[in-house]
């Protein structure tokens, strides 16, 4: 039987306790000041928000329905240099699970800005080592635009990927927008939820509908 194995070289992220309270469009705005801040750039605070938003049903399923649109296409592998497709063995050494896993991830980046990809086990084969398993690493501690992840998200110093140890264990995912389609979204989906709120608290007090006016 094949022995499974983690990886030789491994950054420290530790997660830190999530806070699930009530977010505003004031968070939204400070966890946008935070992020782009040029001296100390911090993004807990934003991701907080995005993944709150996430739970909104609509948002959900829009999101949902895109990815899966591209998971489940099948794919071939081409060679950049002849433009011929590859043969079918190499093909099928990527599907697997964790490739699967990958793309899943990777285009999380277009929502939440970007994804940092960690390989968390391999299988050995008797060719050689194979991929097993992959995560995403926590982006309340990653750094994207400086190219560090966090220990802990209040570290003021953070591990480089691409450094020699790691950068054949980790791959990151960019948006073109380093903050992601989320930004814009959340800010619909905070509005909505003030007003559902509202109509909740005036059902209520009342004991019927908001009257619709003609």
């Amino acid at each position: 039987m094949a022995k499974d194995t983690q990886i030789p070289y491994k950054i420290p992220v530790e997660e830190a306790l999530k806070n699930r309270g009530k977010k505003s469009v004031q968070d939204l705005i400070q966890g946008w000041i935070m992020a782009e801040w040029k001296y100390f750039k911090k993004r807990y605070r934003l991701i907080e928000v995005y993944e709150m938003c996430l739970i909104d049903g609509h948002l959900k399923s829009v999101v949902n329905n895109r990815k899966a649109k591209v998971l489940g296409e099948d794919f071939v592998l081409i060679d950049k240099n002849t433009d011929q497709q590859n043969d079918k063995n190499l093909e099928n050494l990527f599907k697997k699970n964790w490739f699967t896993q990958f793309l899943d991830i990777a285009l999380d980046s277009i929502f939440f800005g970007h994804s940092l990809i960690e390989i968390t086990e391999l299988s050995q084969k008797e060719e050689g080592r194979r991929i097993k398993q992959v995560t995403c690493v926590e982006r309340r501690n990653v750094i994207p635009e400086d190219k560090i992840a966090l220990p802990n998200w209040w570290d003021s110093v953070g591990i480089c990927w691409e450094n020699d140890l790691y950068n054949d264990y980790y791959v990151s995912a960019f948006y073109k927008d380093s903050f992601g389609l989320l930004l814009s979204a959340s800010v619909c989906v905070l509005y909505k939820r003030f007003a559902l709120e509202a109509w909740m608290k005036f059902a209520e007090k009342y004991g019927k509908p908001i009257p619709m006016v003609n």
